[in-house]
């Protein structure tokens, strides 16, 4: 049997549905998110509605849940993207001063090499020609 409704937009989040029978199926597929001061109910995952006029507003049942996770969630993945941050550049600063510690070193070795030397022994008539350009090898 078929049955005539009326399904109207009340507003952005609510319709009215009129059925001059009770029990009619309204083929709108049922929601938890339906709130009505009228009986509602669903049968096969359809929309039932009782004789008359109903009000069917939208309303999400678990939005405060969901933002608490949501916004925790953002929070806890802020903290732990911040955290391998700061430990990348921690151990990149690290890596770094040991490259820097380890030029340095081999530069004092290298200084410390060449002042090992020997010390040739001249005397002063030598040093002499040396700075006045006479030098004879």
């Amino acid at each position: 049997i078929r049955l005539r409704i009326k399904i109207g937009w009340d507003k952005i989040n609510s319709i009215t549905i009129n059925s001059d029978y009770d029990g009619v199926n309204t083929t709108l597929a049922y929601h938890n998110m339906f709130m009505s001061d009228s009986a509602i109910y669903r049968d096969n995952n359809l929309l039932m509605v009782g004789k008359g006029e109903t009000h069917i507003s939208f309303e999400y049942p678990y939005l405060m849940a969901g933002l608490i996770c949501s916004f925790g969630t953002l929070a806890i993945m802020i903290l732990y993207f911040g955290l391998v941050y700061a430990k990348i550049k921690y151990e990149t600063e690290e890596a770094e001063e040991e490259k820097e510690l380890a030029k340095q070193e081999a530069i004092q070795e290298k200084q410390e090499e060449l002042y090992d030397t020997e010390i040739i022994d001249i005397n002063e008539t030598e040093v002499e020609n040396i700075n006045a350009g006479n030098i004879d090898d």
